[in-house]
């Protein structure tokens, strides 16, 4: 049964583009080369897809070499997504549905205005979540387990009835597992997870038949 439905952010609450990919990977390498003094891009690409290979997130990343946990956040608040993301009226009406069926809750590795910034950019009202967690607060950046813990600690229910909806196995669909959520994995298949959904309005049907 599902209690409760809760979301990563990034490339879940938008679909990412070709272009927004091109564009936070190319500022990745950027920063990611003034942290180990390197500028040549395919050593910068070589670093990145081990390292990122490993801990699963650009957040895990850095703090692997040495920087804070929050370290990344900081400088992801300096690159502005919001020219390359446009508003998804298939999510915000699906997300309207859902929360009139669960509440609903919201993770990100982000800080908390940073989320609502991107929220409000993608006509996505806030308040439809009953729950919002920014992993800079836990302390720990997904795929870290501790944000999964405090999610089911805020919503209440058992972990069991908790619903967790991503779109990366390792960072979103393994460690919402590992405490015991329910798993959806977006836009594409994977036998790791408990749900796939090829769209959005998929999890209507999902959630519908299971709560």
């Amino acid at each position: 049964m599902i209690k409760e439905v809760w979301f990563d952010t990034n490339g879940t609450l938008y679909k990412e583009t070709p272009e927004f990919d091109a564009a936070l990977t190319a500022y990745v390498y950027k920063e990611l080369g003034v942290v180990i003094g390197e500028t040549d891009p395919a050593k910068l690409k070589s670093v990145h897809d081990e390292l990122y290979g490993k801990y699963s997130s650009n957040s895990a990343v850095f703090q692997s070499l040495g920087m804070p946990a929050d370290y990344w956040q900081d400088k992801f608040e300096e690159f502005d997504p919001n020219t390359l993301l446009k508003p998804n009226a298939e999510i915000t009406e699906t997300l309207r549905k859902l929360k009139d069926l669960v509440p609903l809750g919201v993770f990100t590795n982000a800080r908390m205005y940073k989320l609502e910034d991107m929220l409000n950019h993608l006509a996505i009202p806030a308040e439809f979540f009953a729950h919002k967690l920014s992993a800079v607060d836990v302390g720990k950046p997904k795929p870290d387990s501790a944000g999964f813990r405090r999610m089911v600690e805020m919503s209440g229910a058992d972990a069991s009835e908790i619903l967790y909806v991503g779109d990366k196995v390792s960072k979103d669909i393994l460690p919402a597992k590992q405490v015991g959520m329910q798993t959806c994995l977006l836009w594409t298949q994977s036998p790791e997870a408990d749900y796939c959904a090829a769209s959005f309005t998929e999890l209507l049907e999902i959630v519908r038949m299971n709560s």
